[in-house]
Protein backbone atom coordinates (compact mmCIF):
# COMPACT_ATOMS: atom_id res chain seq x y z
CA UNK A 1 0.00 0.00 0.00
CA UNK A 2 1.35 3.40 -1.00
CA UNK A 3 2.30 6.00 1.58
CA UNK A 4 0.10 9.12 1.33
CA UNK A 5 1.91 12.41 0.70
CA UNK A 6 0.77 16.01 1.15
CA UNK A 7 2.51 18.73 -0.88
CA UNK A 8 2.65 22.20 0.72
CA UNK A 9 4.06 25.06 -1.41
CA UNK A 10 2.67 28.49 -2.27
CA UNK A 11 3.97 28.30 -5.86
CA UNK A 12 1.59 26.36 -8.17
CA UNK A 13 4.35 25.78 -10.73
CA UNK A 14 6.61 24.32 -8.08
CA UNK A 15 3.85 21.95 -6.94
CA UNK A 16 3.16 20.94 -10.53
CA UNK A 17 6.85 20.30 -11.16
CA UNK A 18 7.19 18.09 -8.08
CA UNK A 19 3.91 16.30 -8.80
CA UNK A 20 4.80 15.46 -12.41
CA UNK A 21 8.57 14.90 -12.24
CA UNK A 22 8.80 11.69 -10.23
CA UNK A 23 7.42 8.12 -10.54
CA UNK A 24 5.47 8.36 -7.31
CA UNK A 25 3.55 5.09 -7.68
CA UNK A 26 6.70 3.18 -8.62
CA UNK A 27 8.39 4.56 -5.51
CA UNK A 28 5.44 3.50 -3.34
CA UNK A 29 3.92 6.94 -2.68
CA UNK A 30 0.80 8.86 -3.70
CA UNK A 31 0.12 12.61 -3.49
CA UNK A 32 -3.33 12.74 -1.90
CA UNK A 33 -3.63 16.48 -1.19
CA UNK A 34 -1.96 19.86 -1.69
CA UNK A 35 -1.93 23.22 0.09
CA UNK A 36 -0.47 26.64 -0.70
CA UNK A 37 0.07 27.79 2.91
CA UNK A 38 0.38 26.39 6.42
CA UNK A 39 -3.18 27.09 7.50
CA UNK A 40 -4.62 25.21 4.53
CA UNK A 41 -2.16 22.37 5.17
CA UNK A 42 -3.53 21.88 8.69
CA UNK A 43 -7.04 21.60 7.26
CA UNK A 44 -5.84 19.05 4.69
CA UNK A 45 -4.23 17.03 7.49
CA UNK A 46 -7.58 16.80 9.23
CA UNK A 47 -9.34 15.75 6.02
CA UNK A 48 -6.83 13.33 4.49
CA UNK A 49 -4.46 12.24 7.32
CA UNK A 50 -1.38 11.96 5.07
CA UNK A 51 1.65 9.95 6.17
CA UNK A 52 4.29 12.39 4.87
CA UNK A 53 4.25 16.15 4.21
CA UNK A 54 6.63 17.98 1.86
CA UNK A 55 6.67 21.51 3.31
CA UNK A 56 8.08 24.70 1.80
CA UNK A 57 9.63 27.08 4.37
CA UNK A 58 8.64 30.43 2.85
CA UNK A 59 4.86 30.81 2.46
CA UNK A 60 2.20 33.43 3.17
CA UNK A 61 -0.44 33.21 5.95
CA UNK A 62 1.53 30.59 7.89
CA UNK A 63 5.13 29.80 6.96
CA UNK A 64 6.71 26.36 6.97
CA UNK A 65 8.49 26.67 10.32
CA UNK A 66 5.29 27.70 12.07
CA UNK A 67 3.48 24.84 10.34
CA UNK A 68 6.10 22.35 11.55
CA UNK A 69 5.59 23.58 15.10
CA UNK A 70 1.80 23.22 14.83
CA UNK A 71 2.00 19.77 13.23
CA UNK A 72 4.32 18.51 15.98
CA UNK A 73 1.53 19.34 18.45
CA UNK A 74 -1.58 18.54 16.44
CA UNK A 75 -0.46 15.79 14.02
CA UNK A 76 2.67 14.19 15.53
CA UNK A 77 2.27 11.02 13.47
CA UNK A 78 2.88 12.82 10.16
CA UNK A 79 6.53 12.92 9.07
CA UNK A 80 7.61 16.24 7.53
CA UNK A 81 10.32 16.90 4.93
CA UNK A 82 11.31 20.51 4.30
CA UNK A 83 11.42 21.93 0.77
CA UNK A 84 13.78 24.89 0.76
CA UNK A 85 15.75 27.11 -1.54
CA UNK A 86 17.72 28.32 1.50
CA UNK A 87 21.23 26.96 1.86
CA UNK A 88 21.50 28.78 5.17
CA UNK A 89 22.06 26.05 7.77
CA UNK A 90 20.16 28.05 10.40
CA UNK A 91 16.87 27.54 8.50
CA UNK A 92 17.47 23.83 8.07
CA UNK A 93 18.62 23.39 11.66
CA UNK A 94 15.52 25.17 12.95
CA UNK A 95 13.30 22.92 10.82
CA UNK A 96 15.01 19.78 12.12
CA UNK A 97 14.63 21.04 15.69
CA UNK A 98 10.90 21.43 15.04
CA UNK A 99 10.61 17.79 14.00
CA UNK A 100 11.40 17.61 10.27
CA UNK A 101 13.00 14.28 9.33
CA UNK A 102 14.98 15.75 6.43
CA UNK A 103 15.16 18.44 3.79
CA UNK A 104 15.27 18.73 0.00
CA UNK A 105 16.85 21.67 -1.84
CA UNK A 106 14.48 23.01 -4.49
CA UNK A 107 17.02 24.55 -6.81
CA UNK A 108 17.18 22.13 -8.46
CA UNK A 109 15.27 19.27 -6.88
CA UNK A 110 17.03 15.95 -7.49
CA UNK A 111 15.09 12.67 -7.87
CA UNK A 112 17.56 10.59 -5.88
CA UNK A 113 17.64 13.03 -2.95
CA UNK A 114 13.85 13.18 -3.00
CA UNK A 115 13.53 9.39 -3.02
CA UNK A 116 16.02 9.04 -0.16
CA UNK A 117 14.23 11.67 1.93
CA UNK A 118 10.86 9.98 1.36
CA UNK A 119 12.27 6.56 2.25
CA UNK A 120 13.79 7.95 5.47
CA UNK A 121 10.40 9.36 6.41
CA UNK A 122 8.73 6.05 5.57
CA UNK A 123 11.26 4.18 7.71
CA UNK A 124 10.53 6.56 10.60
CA UNK A 125 6.81 5.83 10.24
CA UNK A 126 7.48 2.10 10.29
CA UNK A 127 9.63 2.50 13.38
CA UNK A 128 6.82 4.47 15.03
CA UNK A 129 4.44 1.60 14.34
CA UNK A 130 6.80 -0.95 15.89
CA UNK A 131 7.52 1.38 18.82
CA UNK A 132 3.80 1.98 19.46
CA UNK A 133 3.07 -1.74 19.57
CA UNK A 134 6.07 -2.37 21.81
CA UNK A 135 5.13 0.57 24.02
CA UNK A 136 1.62 -0.84 24.48
CA UNK A 137 3.06 -4.17 25.61
CA UNK A 138 5.60 -2.47 27.86
CA UNK A 139 2.95 -0.31 29.51
CA UNK A 140 1.05 -3.48 30.35
CA UNK A 141 4.18 -5.00 31.85
CA UNK A 142 4.97 -1.74 33.61
CA UNK A 143 1.67 -1.92 35.42
CA UNK A 144 2.37 -5.44 36.70
CA UNK A 145 6.17 -5.57 37.16
CA UNK A 146 7.89 -5.03 40.47
CA UNK A 147 10.55 -2.47 39.51
CA UNK A 148 8.91 0.36 41.51
CA UNK A 149 8.97 -1.86 44.61
CA UNK A 150 12.62 -2.69 43.98
CA UNK A 151 13.45 1.01 43.66
CA UNK A 152 11.72 1.61 46.99
CA UNK A 153 13.70 -1.22 48.60
CA UNK A 154 17.00 0.19 47.36
CA UNK A 155 16.07 3.59 48.78
CA UNK A 156 15.30 1.94 52.12
CA UNK A 157 18.68 0.15 52.12
CA UNK A 158 20.45 3.42 51.31
CA UNK A 159 18.61 5.40 53.98
CA UNK A 160 19.17 2.82 56.73
CA UNK A 161 15.52 1.85 57.14
CA UNK A 162 16.53 -1.76 56.35
CA UNK A 163 19.51 -1.98 58.66
CA UNK A 164 19.30 -5.58 59.89
CA UNK A 165 19.89 -8.80 57.98
CA UNK A 166 16.43 -10.23 58.68
CA UNK A 167 14.73 -6.99 57.63
CA UNK A 168 16.54 -6.98 54.28
CA UNK A 169 15.81 -10.63 53.58
CA UNK A 170 12.15 -10.36 54.63
CA UNK A 171 11.54 -7.23 52.57
CA UNK A 172 13.20 -8.86 49.57
CA UNK A 173 11.17 -12.04 49.88
CA UNK A 174 7.94 -9.99 50.02
CA UNK A 175 8.62 -8.54 46.56
CA UNK A 176 10.27 -11.58 44.95
CA UNK A 177 13.91 -10.59 45.55
CA UNK A 178 16.12 -13.49 46.73
CA UNK A 179 19.09 -12.09 48.64
CA UNK A 180 20.20 -15.05 50.74
CA UNK A 181 23.92 -15.61 49.99
CA UNK A 182 27.31 -15.91 51.69
CA UNK A 183 28.86 -12.93 49.87
CA UNK A 184 27.96 -10.22 47.37
CA UNK A 185 29.38 -7.79 44.87
CA UNK A 186 27.25 -4.70 44.25
CA UNK A 187 27.60 -3.10 40.82
CA UNK A 188 26.56 0.52 40.27
CA UNK A 189 25.61 0.97 36.61
CA UNK A 190 24.96 4.31 34.91
CA UNK A 191 24.30 5.32 31.32
CA UNK A 192 27.44 6.84 29.82
CA UNK A 193 26.80 10.43 28.66
CA UNK A 194 23.19 10.37 29.97
CA UNK A 195 22.30 13.89 28.76
CA UNK A 196 23.02 12.89 25.16
CA UNK A 197 21.25 9.51 25.42
CA UNK A 198 18.12 10.68 27.26
CA UNK A 199 18.01 13.83 25.11
CA UNK A 200 17.05 11.67 22.13
CA UNK A 201 13.63 11.06 23.67
CA UNK A 202 10.86 13.32 24.99
CA UNK A 203 10.75 13.41 28.77
CA UNK A 204 7.37 11.67 28.84
CA UNK A 205 9.03 8.58 27.33
CA UNK A 206 11.82 8.36 29.94
CA UNK A 207 9.96 5.79 32.09
CA UNK A 208 9.65 3.52 29.05
CA UNK A 209 13.33 4.04 28.25
CA UNK A 210 14.21 3.09 31.83
CA UNK A 211 11.99 0.00 31.62
CA UNK A 212 13.60 -1.03 28.32
CA UNK A 213 17.05 -0.62 29.85
CA UNK A 214 16.14 -2.71 32.89
CA UNK A 215 14.60 -5.46 30.78
CA UNK A 216 17.62 -5.70 28.45
CA UNK A 217 19.93 -5.86 31.47
CA UNK A 218 17.76 -8.50 33.15
CA UNK A 219 17.49 -10.69 30.05
CA UNK A 220 21.20 -10.37 29.19
CA UNK A 221 22.35 -11.29 32.71
CA UNK A 222 19.85 -14.11 33.03
CA UNK A 223 21.43 -15.73 29.96
CA UNK A 224 24.91 -15.94 31.56
CA UNK A 225 24.32 -16.03 35.34
CA UNK A 226 20.76 -17.26 36.02
CA UNK A 227 19.67 -16.93 39.62
CA UNK A 228 22.85 -15.11 40.67
CA UNK A 229 21.79 -11.47 40.44
CA UNK A 230 19.07 -9.08 41.53
CA UNK A 231 18.29 -5.80 39.80
CA UNK A 232 17.25 -2.53 41.44
CA UNK A 233 16.49 0.74 39.57
CA UNK A 234 18.01 3.75 41.35
CA UNK A 235 17.02 6.63 39.04
CA UNK A 236 16.50 7.22 35.32
CA UNK A 237 19.63 5.80 33.72
CA UNK A 238 21.10 4.44 36.99
CA UNK A 239 20.68 1.00 38.57
CA UNK A 240 22.15 -1.42 41.10
CA UNK A 241 23.04 -5.02 40.23
CA UNK A 242 23.55 -7.30 43.23
CA UNK A 243 25.73 -10.31 42.30
CA UNK A 244 25.51 -13.30 44.68
CA UNK A 245 27.91 -16.03 45.78
CA UNK A 246 26.79 -19.51 44.64
CA UNK A 247 27.65 -22.82 46.26
CA UNK A 248 26.61 -24.80 43.17
CA UNK A 249 29.45 -26.94 41.70
CA UNK A 250 31.00 -25.48 38.56
CA UNK A 251 29.60 -21.96 39.14
CA UNK A 252 31.70 -18.95 38.21
CA UNK A 253 33.61 -17.42 41.09
CA UNK A 254 31.93 -14.35 42.57
CA UNK A 255 34.89 -12.10 41.70
CA UNK A 256 34.55 -13.08 38.02
CA UNK A 257 30.89 -12.01 37.76
CA UNK A 258 31.37 -8.20 37.28
CA UNK A 259 33.51 -8.74 34.17
CA UNK A 260 31.06 -11.39 32.93
CA UNK A 261 28.19 -8.93 33.42
CA UNK A 262 30.06 -6.20 31.54
CA UNK A 263 30.69 -8.52 28.59
CA UNK A 264 27.07 -9.73 28.54
CA UNK A 265 25.59 -6.21 28.55
CA UNK A 266 27.84 -4.40 26.09
CA UNK A 267 26.50 -5.65 22.74
CA UNK A 268 22.73 -5.84 23.47
CA UNK A 269 22.67 -2.28 24.84
CA UNK A 270 24.67 -0.99 21.87
CA UNK A 271 22.44 -2.83 19.37
CA UNK A 272 19.01 -2.07 20.85
CA UNK A 273 19.45 1.24 22.67
CA UNK A 274 22.63 2.74 21.17
CA UNK A 275 24.18 3.31 24.61
CA UNK A 276 26.90 2.10 26.94
CA UNK A 277 26.86 1.55 30.69
CA UNK A 278 29.58 2.56 33.13
CA UNK A 279 30.03 -0.15 35.76
CA UNK A 280 31.73 0.04 39.15
CA UNK A 281 31.83 -2.80 41.68
CA UNK A 282 32.33 -3.13 45.44
CA UNK A 283 32.09 -6.31 47.58
CA UNK A 284 30.27 -6.90 50.84
CA UNK A 285 29.61 -9.94 53.04
CA UNK A 286 26.16 -9.36 54.54
CA UNK A 287 22.79 -8.27 53.06
CA UNK A 288 22.50 -5.31 55.47
CA UNK A 289 25.70 -3.94 53.90
CA UNK A 290 24.26 -3.83 50.36
CA UNK A 291 23.21 -0.17 50.59
CA UNK A 292 26.66 0.95 51.74
CA UNK A 293 28.33 -1.16 49.03
CA UNK A 294 26.13 0.44 46.35
CA UNK A 295 27.01 3.89 47.66
CA UNK A 296 30.74 3.07 47.40
CA UNK A 297 30.29 1.67 43.89
CA UNK A 298 28.35 4.74 42.73
CA UNK A 299 31.14 6.96 44.10
CA UNK A 300 33.66 5.01 41.99
CA UNK A 301 31.92 5.97 38.73
CA UNK A 302 33.79 9.29 38.76
CA UNK A 303 36.90 7.29 37.74
CA UNK A 304 35.25 7.00 34.29
CA UNK A 305 36.80 10.44 33.64
CA UNK A 306 40.21 8.88 33.02
CA UNK A 307 38.95 6.22 30.61
CA UNK A 308 38.73 6.76 26.86
CA UNK A 309 35.61 4.56 26.88
CA UNK A 310 33.71 3.05 29.80
CA UNK A 311 35.07 -0.17 31.27
CA UNK A 312 34.63 -1.89 34.61
CA UNK A 313 35.94 -0.08 37.72
CA UNK A 314 36.79 -2.30 40.71
CA UNK A 315 37.00 -0.90 44.22
CA UNK A 316 40.17 -2.82 45.04
CA UNK A 317 42.05 -1.54 41.99
CA UNK A 318 40.77 2.06 41.71
CA UNK A 319 43.75 4.29 42.51
CA UNK A 320 42.90 7.38 44.59
CA UNK A 321 42.97 10.78 42.92
CA UNK A 322 46.02 12.95 43.63
CA UNK A 323 46.03 16.42 45.15
CA UNK A 324 47.63 18.53 42.41
CA UNK A 325 48.51 22.13 43.25
CA UNK A 326 47.00 25.11 41.48
CA UNK A 327 50.54 26.28 40.69
CA UNK A 328 51.25 23.10 38.75
CA UNK A 329 48.04 23.42 36.73
CA UNK A 330 48.86 27.09 36.10
CA UNK A 331 52.19 25.92 34.66
CA UNK A 332 50.41 23.62 32.23
CA UNK A 333 48.15 26.52 31.21
CA UNK A 334 51.20 28.75 30.68
CA UNK A 335 52.62 26.17 28.28
CA UNK A 336 49.33 26.25 26.33
CA UNK A 337 49.58 30.04 26.18
CA UNK A 338 53.09 29.71 24.75
CA UNK A 339 51.95 27.17 22.15
CA UNK A 340 49.13 29.37 20.85
CA UNK A 341 51.13 32.62 20.98
CA UNK A 342 53.08 31.39 17.95
CA UNK A 343 50.61 28.78 16.84
CA UNK A 344 51.46 25.73 14.77
CA UNK A 345 49.52 22.49 14.69
CA UNK A 346 52.62 20.58 15.80
CA UNK A 347 53.24 22.82 18.81
CA UNK A 348 49.63 22.47 19.91
CA UNK A 349 49.67 18.69 19.38
CA UNK A 350 52.85 18.41 21.47
CA UNK A 351 51.24 20.36 24.32
CA UNK A 352 48.13 18.17 24.12
CA UNK A 353 50.08 14.90 24.24
CA UNK A 354 52.36 15.97 27.09
CA UNK A 355 49.55 17.45 29.19
CA UNK A 356 47.19 14.52 28.65
CA UNK A 357 49.88 12.00 29.57
CA UNK A 358 50.76 13.96 32.70
CA UNK A 359 47.14 14.22 33.86
CA UNK A 360 46.60 10.50 33.22
CA UNK A 361 49.67 9.79 35.35
CA UNK A 362 48.84 11.98 38.35
CA UNK A 363 45.01 11.74 38.10
CA UNK A 364 43.80 14.94 39.82
CA UNK A 365 40.19 15.20 40.98
CA UNK A 366 38.05 15.23 37.77
CA UNK A 367 36.03 18.28 38.84
CA UNK A 368 39.25 20.23 39.38
CA UNK A 369 40.44 19.26 35.90
CA UNK A 370 37.14 20.29 34.32
CA UNK A 371 37.31 23.68 36.08
CA UNK A 372 40.89 24.05 34.87
CA UNK A 373 39.82 23.41 31.26
CA UNK A 374 37.05 25.97 31.72
CA UNK A 375 39.63 28.61 32.65
CA UNK A 376 41.92 28.04 29.65
CA UNK A 377 40.15 30.73 27.62
CA UNK A 378 42.56 33.29 29.11
CA UNK A 379 45.45 31.48 27.37
CA UNK A 380 44.18 32.65 23.97
CA UNK A 381 44.72 36.26 22.86
CA UNK A 382 41.57 38.40 23.39
CA UNK A 383 41.05 39.19 19.71
CA UNK A 384 37.64 40.83 19.81
CA UNK A 385 37.33 41.07 16.05
CA UNK A 386 37.21 37.30 15.65
CA UNK A 387 33.85 35.61 15.19
CA UNK A 388 34.33 32.63 17.49
CA UNK A 389 31.98 29.93 18.79
CA UNK A 390 31.12 30.15 22.49
CA UNK A 391 33.71 28.84 24.90
CA UNK A 392 32.90 25.15 25.55
CA UNK A 393 31.15 23.81 28.63
CA UNK A 394 33.71 21.28 29.85
CA UNK A 395 31.44 20.24 32.72
CA UNK A 396 29.48 18.17 30.20
CA UNK A 397 32.54 16.26 28.95
CA UNK A 398 32.37 12.60 29.97
CA UNK A 399 36.12 12.09 30.20
CA UNK A 400 39.56 13.66 29.91
CA UNK A 401 39.82 12.66 26.26
CA UNK A 402 36.56 14.46 25.47
CA UNK A 403 37.90 17.59 27.21
CA UNK A 404 40.97 17.61 24.97
CA UNK A 405 38.89 16.90 21.85
CA UNK A 406 36.49 19.72 22.73
CA UNK A 407 39.37 22.14 23.33
CA UNK A 408 40.99 21.05 20.04
CA UNK A 409 37.79 21.79 18.08
CA UNK A 410 37.53 25.25 19.63
CA UNK A 411 41.23 25.89 18.98
CA UNK A 412 40.79 24.87 15.35
CA UNK A 413 37.89 27.33 14.99
CA UNK A 414 40.00 30.01 16.68
CA UNK A 415 42.92 29.38 14.33
CA UNK A 416 40.67 29.38 11.24
CA UNK A 417 39.13 32.68 12.36
CA UNK A 418 42.61 34.17 12.94
CA UNK A 419 43.77 32.99 9.54
CA UNK A 420 40.76 34.50 7.81
CA UNK A 421 41.29 37.80 9.60
CA UNK A 422 44.97 37.88 8.60
CA UNK A 423 44.01 37.33 4.94
CA UNK A 424 41.67 40.34 4.78
CA UNK A 425 42.99 43.46 3.07
CA UNK A 426 43.38 46.50 5.35
CA UNK A 427 40.65 48.41 3.50
CA UNK A 428 38.17 45.57 4.01
CA UNK A 429 39.14 45.23 7.67
CA UNK A 430 38.44 48.94 8.12
CA UNK A 431 35.12 48.57 6.33
CA UNK A 432 34.12 45.69 8.63
CA UNK A 433 35.14 47.65 11.73
CA UNK A 434 33.22 50.73 10.52
CA UNK A 435 30.08 48.67 9.87
CA UNK A 436 30.16 47.04 13.30
CA UNK A 437 30.75 50.34 15.07
CA UNK A 438 27.92 52.13 13.27
CA UNK A 439 25.04 49.66 13.08
CA UNK A 440 22.58 52.22 14.43
CA UNK A 441 23.29 54.55 11.48
CA UNK A 442 22.08 54.38 7.93
CA UNK A 443 24.85 52.52 6.12
CA UNK A 444 25.00 52.71 2.36
CA UNK A 445 27.63 51.35 0.02
CA UNK A 446 28.73 54.89 -0.82
CA UNK A 447 29.05 55.84 2.88
CA UNK A 448 31.21 52.83 3.67
CA UNK A 449 33.32 53.23 0.52
CA UNK A 450 34.00 56.86 1.37
CA UNK A 451 35.07 55.92 4.89
CA UNK A 452 37.74 53.50 3.63
CA UNK A 453 38.86 55.49 0.60
CA UNK A 454 37.63 53.22 -2.18
CA UNK A 455 35.09 53.65 -4.93
CA UNK A 456 31.75 51.97 -4.30
CA UNK A 457 32.23 49.49 -7.15
CA UNK A 458 35.78 48.59 -6.07
CA UNK A 459 34.69 48.10 -2.45
CA UNK A 460 31.76 45.97 -3.56
CA UNK A 461 34.08 43.74 -5.61
CA UNK A 462 36.75 43.35 -2.91
CA UNK A 463 34.26 42.88 -0.09
CA UNK A 464 32.37 40.09 -1.86
CA UNK A 465 35.64 38.34 -2.74
CA UNK A 466 37.15 38.46 0.74
CA UNK A 467 34.15 38.32 3.08
CA UNK A 468 31.98 36.09 0.91
CA UNK A 469 28.82 38.20 0.84
CA UNK A 470 27.77 41.57 -0.61
CA UNK A 471 28.31 44.65 1.57
CA UNK A 472 24.63 45.34 2.17
CA UNK A 473 23.92 41.68 3.00
CA UNK A 474 26.76 41.77 5.51
CA UNK A 475 25.38 44.94 7.07
CA UNK A 476 21.99 43.26 7.46
CA UNK A 477 23.56 40.14 8.98
CA UNK A 478 25.48 42.26 11.50
CA UNK A 479 22.36 44.24 12.43
CA UNK A 480 20.47 41.01 13.15
CA UNK A 481 23.37 39.47 15.07
CA UNK A 482 23.64 42.59 17.23
CA UNK A 483 19.87 42.54 17.74
CA UNK A 484 20.15 38.96 19.06
CA UNK A 485 22.74 40.13 21.58
CA UNK A 486 20.53 43.03 22.72
CA UNK A 487 17.49 40.72 23.00
CA UNK A 488 19.43 38.25 25.14
CA UNK A 489 20.60 41.10 27.39
CA UNK A 490 17.05 42.47 27.69
CA UNK A 491 18.27 46.06 27.46
CA UNK A 492 15.77 47.68 25.13
CA UNK A 493 12.08 47.79 24.28
CA UNK A 494 11.11 46.51 20.85
CA UNK A 495 10.94 49.91 19.14
CA UNK A 496 14.21 50.97 20.80
CA UNK A 497 15.86 47.74 19.71
CA UNK A 498 14.98 48.30 16.06
CA UNK A 499 16.49 51.80 16.15
CA UNK A 500 19.64 50.60 17.91
CA UNK A 501 20.45 48.27 15.04
CA UNK A 502 19.58 50.69 12.23
CA UNK A 503 15.94 50.01 11.35
CA UNK A 504 13.57 52.98 11.10
CA UNK A 505 10.45 50.85 11.52
CA UNK A 506 9.94 47.96 13.91
CA UNK A 507 7.71 46.14 11.42
CA UNK A 508 10.53 46.02 8.87
CA UNK A 509 12.97 44.88 11.58
CA UNK A 510 10.61 42.13 12.76
CA UNK A 511 10.08 40.86 9.21
CA UNK A 512 13.81 40.70 8.46
CA UNK A 513 14.59 39.15 11.84
CA UNK A 514 12.07 36.36 11.32
CA UNK A 515 13.30 35.76 7.79
CA UNK A 516 16.93 35.40 8.89
CA UNK A 517 16.56 33.78 12.33
CA UNK A 518 13.46 31.69 11.76
CA UNK A 519 11.36 33.17 14.55
CA UNK A 520 10.05 36.56 15.65
CA UNK A 521 12.05 38.79 18.04
CA UNK A 522 9.49 38.06 20.77
CA UNK A 523 9.85 34.30 20.36
CA UNK A 524 13.64 34.61 20.27
CA UNK A 525 13.50 36.64 23.49
CA UNK A 526 11.63 33.81 25.25
CA UNK A 527 14.28 31.32 24.15
CA UNK A 528 17.15 33.60 25.17
CA UNK A 529 15.65 34.33 28.58
CA UNK A 530 15.10 30.63 29.22
CA UNK A 531 18.74 29.92 28.48
CA UNK A 532 19.87 32.67 30.82
CA UNK A 533 17.65 31.39 33.64
CA UNK A 534 18.95 27.84 33.40
CA UNK A 535 22.63 28.77 33.40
Amino acid sequence: MNRHVMLVDDEPLARKHIRSSFPWDEWGYEIVCEADNGAEALEQCRRHAPDIALVDITMPVMDGLTLLERMAREHPRIRCIVLTAHRDFAYIQKALQLGAVGYILKSPIHPEETRQALDRASAALQQDTVYTEAARERRLLLQTNRYPLRRSMLEQMLSGVLERREHVLERGAAIGVALEADAYIVVAAAIDQPEEVLGRYPEKDHPLIEFSLLEIVRESLAAVMPGRFELFPAAIGRLAIVLKQSAAPGSDALEDLPALAEAALQQPLADYMKLQLCLAASPCMRPEQLGAAYRRSAALLVHRFYQSRPHLILEQSAAPFQDVSDELLSGLAAKLQDSVAVYTADRYADWTAQTRNYLLLVRPQPEKVRRWFGGLRRCYPPEEELHLPPWPDFESCADLYACFETLARWTEAWQEARSSMIAIRPEIARAVAFIRANLSRELTLDTIAGEVGLSASHLSHLFKREIGSPVIDYVLEQRIEQAKVYIAEGKYRNYELAEKVGFRYYSHFSTMFKKMVGCSPSDYKKTALTKITKS
